[in-house]
C-alpha cells in the first residue's frame, strides 16, 4: 500500500497593488469603454434599431466598467487583490493535515513571484 501519492491542489494567486498595476488596469477598463460606447454609437447608426434587450446589455456592460475603474482607484498600494486560480501538484503522505497540504497562495508585484505562502509546516512546491 502506498504511503504517499501526488495530487493536484487549488493555488490561489494574488496581486500586491502598485501604482504600476493601478495605470495598467485602469487603461485596460477605459479601452473597454471607448469600445462599448462605439458600440453604443454604431447600434443607434442603422436603419433597423437595436433591440432594447442588446441595448440594455451593453449599458449594464458599460456600468460595470465604471464601478470596477471606481474600485481600482480606491485600491492602495500594498492592497492584495484576487487574481485567479492555478492549480499544482504535491506530495500527500499518510499523517499529512489536509488542511495545511491544501493551503497555498502564490503572490505576485509587478509580474514577479514574491511570496509563496503556505500554513506553518505545509509543503510547498514539489
Amino acid at each position: 500500500m502506498p504511503k504517499s501519492i501526488i495530487v493536484t491542489r487549488p493555488v490561489a494567486v494574488k496581486i500586491r497593488v502598485t501604482e504600476r498595476y493601478k495605470t495598467a488596469l485602469l487603461h485596460q477598463i477605459e479601452y473597454s469603454l471607448r469600445r462599448l460606447d462605439l458600440e453604443l454609437e454604431r447600434l443607434e447608426r442603422p436603419q433597423t434599431p437595436p433591440s432594447e434587450e442588446e441595448r440594455r446589455k451593453r449599458l449594464e456592460a458599460r456600468q460595470k466598467l465604471v464601478e470596477q475603474a471606481q474600485g481600482v482607484r480606491r485600491l492602495q498600494p500594498g492592497d492584495e487583490v484576487w487574481h485567479g486560480r492555478v492549480e499544482s501538484l504535491v506530495r500527500l503522505a499518510v499523517g499529512d493535515d489536509w488542511q495545511s497540504v491544501m493551503e497555498v497562495e502564490v503572490l505576485l508585484e509587478d509580474g514577479r513571484v514574491v511570496d509563496i505562502r503556505t500554513p506553518a509546516g505545509g509543503p510547498g512546491n514539489e
